[in-house]
C-alpha cells in the first residue's frame, strides 16, 4: 500500500497524442456532417447502415481478403441477390447491436429502403441499389 501512494507518475513517451486527439475529434465531426449532408440521414439511420455494411464485409471476409474491385463485385451480387448464402440480418440483430428499440430499428430501415439505401430479401436486410453511390 505504501509503494503505490509514493509511486511517481510516469511521463508519457510521446508529446503528440492532444494533437491528434485533437485532429480524430474534429475528422469525426466533419464525418458525421457530410453524412447528414450528402445522404441526407441521421446518425442512427447511418449506424445502421454501418451494422448492415459490418456484416456483409465479415460475411466476405470470411473467405479472405479483397480488393476494392472484388469487394465492388461482392457487394454487386448482395444487391443483385445473387448471393447463394442465405442472409440472416435481422431488424431484431441490428436492434441489438445498435441498443436501439426494435420499433425504432423498423422505422429507420423502412426509410433506408425507401432510399434503396438498403433492402429486405425473405425478412432480411440486404444493401439497396442506391448503396454503391455512397
Amino acid at each position: 500500500m505504501k509503494n503505490s501512494i509514493n509511486q511517481e507518475l510516469k511521463k508519457p513517451i510521446t508529446t503528440d497524442f492532444s494533437a491528434g486527439l485533437y485532429d480524430w475529434s474534429i475528422f469525426l465531426t466533419n464525418f458525421y456532417l457530410r453524412v447528414k449532408q450528402v445522404l441526407k440521414i441521421d446518425y442512427e439511420s447511418f449506424m445502421i447502415l454501418q451494422i448492415t455494411l459490418g456484416y456483409y464485409l465479415n460475411t466476405i471476409n470470411k473467405s479472405g481478403s479483397n480488393s476494392i474491385d472484388d469487394l465492388s463485385f461482392r457487394f454487386e451480387e448482395i444487391i443483385n441477390d445473387k448471393t447463394k448464402k442465405n442472409s440472416r440480418l435481422s431488424v431484431t440483430s441490428i436492434s441489438s447491436a445498435l441498443n436501439l428499440p426494435r420499433e425504432t430499428v423498423n422505422r429507420k430501415i423502412d426509410s433506408l429502403i425507401k432510399e434503396k439505401l438498403l433492402a429486405m430479401n425473405n425478412k432480411s436486410i440486404i444493401l439497396g441499389t442506391n448503396f454503391q453511390k455512397i
